[in-house]
């Protein structure tokens, strides 16, 4: 039924919504055997990118700090 009631004031009355996945049987993480890998750091890098501060906020535009 429809009421002049918000949905936030239904209180005690909200039903939790639940999850229509079954869980699975699997263990969780990578699979077995697999070695993981990582990007290292590099000492003679292919590009450098600056990126500049920004001198004024883009919502209100005030002047920001230099630091």
């Amino acid at each position: 039924h429809n009421s002049s009631v918000p949905p936030s004031a239904d209180g005690l009355k909200k039903k939790k919504t639940k999850s229509l996945r079954k869980p699975s049987d699997k263990k969780v993480g990578g699979q077995p055997g697999h070695d993981g890998t990582t990007l290292m750091q590099t000492s003679q890098p292919t590009e450098i990118v600056v990126h500049p501060l920004p001198s004024q906020c883009d919502h209100c535009h005030h002047q920001l700090p230099a630091d």
